[in-house]
């Protein structure tokens, strides 16, 4: 019941504005094109395109540092990189 109520209160407003429609002129195209060839908001553009980028490359690598410098090594790989720092100090030494 609803539906068939909405249907015809859009077409009473399609009907109340049938005909109203009208083309703009060319003044208000060349008008919205001098709007969007400003030099001075491409360069705003660019520049803040540009801001985007470099805080992204920042928050990686903030990110990673973070990561690097809070994630706990484990006393297992710190035992094994000081086994194979010896063994490479001493097969360098017998070289």
């Amino acid at each position: 019941m609803k539906n068939t109520e909405r249907q015809k209160f859009e077409e009473s407003w399609k009907e109340a504005f049938d005909g109203s429609e009208m083309n703009p002129s060319d003044s208000v195209w060349s008008n919205i094109d001098l709007k969007l060839d400003n030099e001075k908001m491409k360069r705003r553009v660019v520049y803040y395109q540009r801001l985007a980028a470099a805080s992204v490359i920042f928050a990686l690598l903030l990110g990673v540092g973070a990561m690097r410098y809070f994630t706990p090594i484990s006393e297992e790989n710190e035992l094994t990189h000081q086994i194979e720092l010896k063994n490479n100090s001493i097969s360098g030494q017998n070289s």
